[in-house]
């Protein structure tokens, strides 16, 4: 080694010491500095305990560099009584080998008592999410007032659900030191709109096998959920259990909520091809037993039904049929059916009828109530028919009391007729005939001398006389009179004859006076006696008579007389007057007395198996040829003057205008078989006026081919005049029994007719009568009511039978009745004289009573109830408020009733007016209608009536009016009438009434007054 210089350090050594002094002196530094570690907590804040301040609590640590724990010091120390304010605190630590580390941290005191800081949302407005409101979420956070974060409680707490409308939410927060904070915001949730539609939950698309070849009914479930309704109800198209035919359908279903959101969904139904393997099910009685109805047994009506899964409802064929006639004893039954497929059922059943019992009473036929003119003041002769028949003994003769033909005092007679059986059973029943008081209308009969001749110079008395059917013997005035002088020559006689009733007759004869010793000889006419005949058809008697006539010579000479030999006289007393004239013109007369009994058609023997009065129409015939057979009222012949003789006024079968023919047959065939004798009777007319190669005939079926049984042709029977005929039956005894009118007639007016066409036969076994009445009904009658109470409503209902004929059916309500708004149900029944009955039902349907719509607006209004508008009588104080009986029935009986208050008025002999003493201002309008309900009762007299009255620019005018015999229908009706020329400022209303009785009542109700611009 080199020595170094003292005291002289070279450069580079120098330099490289301190440069070695540096880096130790860097490198020791830090690593005493990082060797001490010192943990102080963050900034404590705390509230003040008392006005001077707290004591704070707080650690601190320190660790050497080896993890050892070390003592550091803090100024303030732990514990220490802090002011209020921030005061920082200063923390040190040293380790053994002289390290040290030091940190610092302040502790801030609030000031004593200071609240807590609320921290909240402002208010909350929100959209409903549903009906009940929304889910609202909110952030509150509270401090204390050092700062620190404390617990703020709201209610509702951030999260619930809030109604719609507003919320008060109210938050609170408490510190250490239970200092507190309160607060509140509002949460507003607007009302929901719903525009979520609902969810449809459909089935899968589904495969069905068809059960017919027309598909099968497929049953299905579809349900729909919605966020709002809580029941939606999807609808199907086609709709569950619907039939769907064989293929594929597709089903669409659809469901909306109550806001009118909608969803659809789909799916599909196949239904597979069908294959009928299945036969019919057949259905028949259980065995049954029945009692004999007669002693052929009963006639026995079952039920046998089948139905298909693929036909549906089949008809069986049953042996013996159902509605036969089983004997008395055991009958099976046997039924089958197939269906289309060729598939079989079949069934049997027992009939058992027991032995024959007659407990059944005959049934008795007698008219409705019969009303007839007196035919003098005693009464009237009045013939009615009445039968009985039995469904053993067949017809019988019943017994009545006073008898037909019998003499019936003027007013009403009560008939009781009575029929008993071979079994002693009975059966009575009874009709009036009302007689209704005499009205003399027949003039006298005078009765005067045969020409008078005479020589002059003498005076000439006769005798004239006259009798009346009412009056007796009357003293006829004659001019010139009985013992008169009377010149040279002819001088005519009259007599007239005056009754009590006013009724005339005349009759005249010739006085002739001759010069003194030559008196002229007048022919001599020989007359027959007064005669008496009876007729013989309703129109009276063909009368011939002689009349003969010579002159002094011992010469015929000619008679005329009138009515004339030969002529139709009718039912009653008829003059006969002759007169004959010589040819030196001397004359002479003569007269006799025509009296016709009426007609009495001859007996039939035996029972009646048809009639056909024609009273129903040709319903029981048939027509072919000319279609020109109708059925309705004939007048019949007329007298020689044109006046009608008796007419026909039933209903008959006539016919003319038949160039070819017209024929009318009966339907259905008569059973003759098994008879000993039978007769066809019926009455006939013939016209005139029939021209040659013309006729009526009558045919009759009979074994299978049709005989001519009556013809009457021109010429031949064409009188004019109606005539009763019959013709035996014998040779005609067969099942197939029926009657065919033919008519050839070329020119309407031309006509024939008949009427009541009877089949009758005699022994053998009456054939049951087991067929009821066929009943003809509307299939139903719909009308609007005329007014609150309903309507009045008509209708057509007839009856006929096999055997009786024309039978008139019972129906409740009657026709005519006044039915109430709504369905009502119509009985009719009709039972013949075998106690057969039928019934047939329909409904009347009346439509609520619509006033006429009015136009404008309602300006006055008077219903007649407690607030009344102020009205004023005069006249006969007779308008009272009330309820109001309402219309009646036919039969009398009450229909609905009006049910509020009206205005009405009765015996008002005078006129009775109800006068409205407001004015109703109509100035200015361009239009206006009154309108009213009113009543007017049908008992109203002649001259009597209901009037509504106008009041406009000072003048009453009628605006409408009912009267009797127009409007007086007894029932509520409603009108209205036009008020132009009436558009016043003092228009008023005024109701007028005459009706003079008590109850012959009008009534008004409801008056309104519209009116427009």
């Amino acid at each position: 080694m080199r020595p170094v210089q003292s005291g002289v350090i070279p450069v580079a050594v120098a330099l490289a010491i301190a440069l070695a002094i540096a880096v130790a002196i860097a490198l020791a530094a830090p690593a005493a500095a990082q060797a001490v570690t010192i943990t102080v907590p963050g900034d404590i804040s705390v509230l003040a305990t008392s006005r001077a301040g707290a004591t704070v609590e707080y650690n601190v640590t320190a660790r050497d560099a080896t993890g050892g724990a070390l003592v550091p010091t803090c100024e303030p120390a732990a514990g220490s009584a802090f002011p209020v304010g921030t005061t920082r605190v200063e923390c040190g630590a040293t380790d053994a080998a002289g390290g040290s580390a030091s940190a610092s941290f302040a502790v801030t005191v609030a000031p004593y008592g200071a609240i807590p800081r609320l921290i909240m949302p402002g208010d909350i407005t929100v959209p409903a999410a549903s009906p009940a409101g929304a889910v609202v979420a909110y952030d509150v956070s509270a401090r204390d007032a050092a700062g620190r974060t404390i617990e703020a409680t709201c209610r509702p707490a951030s999260g619930l659900t809030f109604p719609v409308g507003e919320v008060q939410v109210r938050c609170r927060a408490v510190d250490a030191v239970r200092a507190s904070a309160s607060g509140y915001f509002t949460v507003t949730v607007t009302p929901y709109v719903d525009t979520v539609p609902p969810t449809i939950t459909v089935p899968a698309d589904m495969t069905v096998p068809a059960v017919s070849p027309a598909g099968a009914n497929v049953a299905y479930a579809a349900s729909a959920t919605d966020n709002v309704d809580e029941s939606v109800t999807p609808t199907c198209e086609p709709p569950s259990a619907s039939a769907f035919p064989v293929g594929e359908t597709e089903v669409e279903c659809r469901a909306t909520d109550a806001a009118g959101n909608s969803a659809t969904a789909t799916f599909t139904i196949t239904v597979s091809a069908y294959v009928d393997t299945v036969p019919p099910a057949l259905t028949v009685p259980a065995d049954m037993t029945v009692p004999a109805t007669s002693p052929l047994g009963a006639t026995v009506v079952y039920d046998a039904h089948a139905r298909d899964n693929v036909d549906g409802e089949l008809e069986p064929e049953c042996e013996p049929p159902s509605g036969s006639t089983f004997p008395v004893g055991e009958t099976e039954v046997e039924c089958s059916v197939t269906d289309a497929a060729g598939h079989s059922d079949t069934a049997s059943f027992t009939v058992t009828v027991s032995a024959y019992v007659d407990t059944v009473p005959p049934g008795i036929a007698v008219p409705e109530a019969i009303t007839v003119p007196a035919d003098s003041p005693a009464g009237a002769t009045v013939e009615y028919e009445a039968t009985a028949r039995d469904i053993v003994d067949g017809m019988i003769v019943p017994m009545c009391e006073p008898p037909s033909g019998s003499a019936f005092p003027v007013g009403e007679t009560e008939v009781e007729c009575q029929a008993t059986d071979a079994a002693g059973n009975s059966s009575s029943i009874s009709f009036i005939i009302t007689v209704t008081p005499y009205v003399d209308t027949v003039p006298p009969v005078i009765a005067v001398p045969n020409d008078i001749v005479v020589a002059d110079g003498a005076a000439v008395s006769y005798v004239a006389s006259a009798i009346d059917n009412v009056d007796g013997d009357i003293t006829p005035a004659c001019s010139p009179p009985s013992g008169s002088a009377f010149g040279i020559g002819q001088t005519r006689v009259v007599c007239l004859a005056s009754d009590a009733a006013g009724n005339e007759a005349i009759s005249a004869f010739t006085v002739t006076v001759t010069p003194a010793g030559t008196p002229p000889t007048p022919p001599a006419i020989t007359v027959p006696a007064d005669m008496a005949v009876a007729a013989t058809s309703p129109a009276g008697a063909v009368v011939a008579y002689a009349a003969s006539a010579r002159d002094a010579a011992g010469a015929a000479v000619a008679v005329e007389c009138s009515p004339a030999s030969g002529a139709t006289f009718a039912v009653g007393h008829r003059t006969v007057r002759c007169s004959a004239a010589d040819s030196e013109g001397n004359s002479a007369r003569a007269q006799f007395a025509v009296t016709v009994r009426p007609f009495e058609p001859a007996p039939q023997a035996g029972e009646r198996l048809f009639l056909e009065a024609f009273d129903s129409g040709l319903s029981r015939w048939t027509e072919s040829g000319g279609p020109n057979w109708r059925a309705g009222a004939h007048e019949g012949p007329r007298n020689p003057d044109g006046t009608p003789a008796s007419a026909h006024a039933a209903s008959v079968a006539k016919a003319d205008d038949c160039d070819a023919g017209c024929t009318l047959e009966m339907a259905s065939p008569v059973d003759l078989s098994g008879r000993t004798g039978a007769t066809l009777a019926l009455t006939r007319y013939v016209d005139r006026t029939l021209d040659a190669g013309e006729h009526l005939r009558i045919d009759v079926h009979s074994g299978g081919a049709w005989t001519t049984a009556m013809e009457w042709t021109h010429g031949a029977g064409d009188d004019g005049v109606w005539h009763q005929e019959s013709h035996d039956l014998a040779g005609h005894l067969s099942s197939d029994f029926k009657v065919r009118l033919v008519a050839t007639t070329s020119t309407a007016g031309e006509d024939v007719a008949v009427d009541n066409v009877e089949v009758w036969a005699t022994g053998g076994a009456p054939p049951e009568d087991a067929a009821a009445p066929v009943i003809t009904v509307p299939e139903g009658v719909a009308a609007a009511a005329t007014s609150a109470a309903g309507a009045a409503v008509g209708y057509a209902a007839s009856a006929s039978d096999a055997v009786d004929g024309h039978i008139a059916p019972v129906c409740r309500p009657q026709q005519g009745s006044t039915f109430t708004v709504g369905e009502t149900r119509v009985t009719c029944t009709a039972t013949d004289t075998a106690r057969n009955t039928a019934r047939a039902q329909f409904t009347v349907t009346v439509s609520p009573f619509v006033p006429a719509p009015q136009r404008g607006n309602l300006v006055f209004m008077e219903g007649f109830g407690a607030e009344t508008a102020p009205w004023a009588e005069s006249g006969s104080p007779n308008w009272t408020l009330g309820r109001h009986d309402g219309p009646r029935n036919p039969d009398g009986t009450a229909t609905a009733s009006s049910d509020n208050d009206v205005a009405r008025a009765d015996r008002c002999d005078a006129d009775c007016t109800l006068t409205l003493l407001r004015t109703v201002d109509l100035s200015g309008r361009t239009g206006a209608t009154m309108s009213l309900s009113r009543y007017v009762d049908r008992a109203l007299d002649a001259g009597e009536y209901l009037k509504v009255e106008v009041h406009s620019d000072g003048a009453w005018t009628t605006a409408m009016a009912w009267t009797h015999g127009s409007g007086d229908d007894g029932q509520w009706r409603h009108v209205s009438h036009d008020l132009a020329g009436h558009l016043a400022s003092d228009f008023k209303v005024r109701l007028v009434a005459r009706a003079s009785s008590v109850g012959e009542d009008v009534a008004v109700d409801d008056l309104a007054v519209w009116a427009t611009g």
